[in-house]
């Protein structure tokens, strides 16, 4: 029984630790402080750490392009705001 419950509770754990990086920004390592901005390769970052990206990549969103900090890939569209729950405003 109490090896079992280990088990358990080591599920658990990487199930906690699992959520925490998806509800993190890769840029501050926190939970997404909203906005959360949706980039078009679908990864996901705090408004305002995205905004010093684009600072520093020297970049507006008006007529810029900028790259995503995770993969690379070059967006030409300002990111979409993400609600909580997944809907897009």
């Amino acid at each position: 029984i109490c090896r079992r419950s280990t088990q358990l509770q080591e599920v658990r754990l990487r199930k906690c630790r699992w959520m925490r990086e998806a509800l993190s920004c890769p840029v501050c390592l926190d939970l997404f402080t909203p906005p959360i901005l949706v980039l078009s390769c679908a990864h996901n970052f705090c408004k305002p750490c995205l905004e010093k990206i684009l600072i520093h990549q020297n970049c507006n969103h008006v007529n810029g392009h900028f790259h995503c900090p995770l993969c690379r890939k070059v967006s030409r569209n300002y990111p979409t705001v993400c609600a909580f729950g997944g809907e897009q405003m």
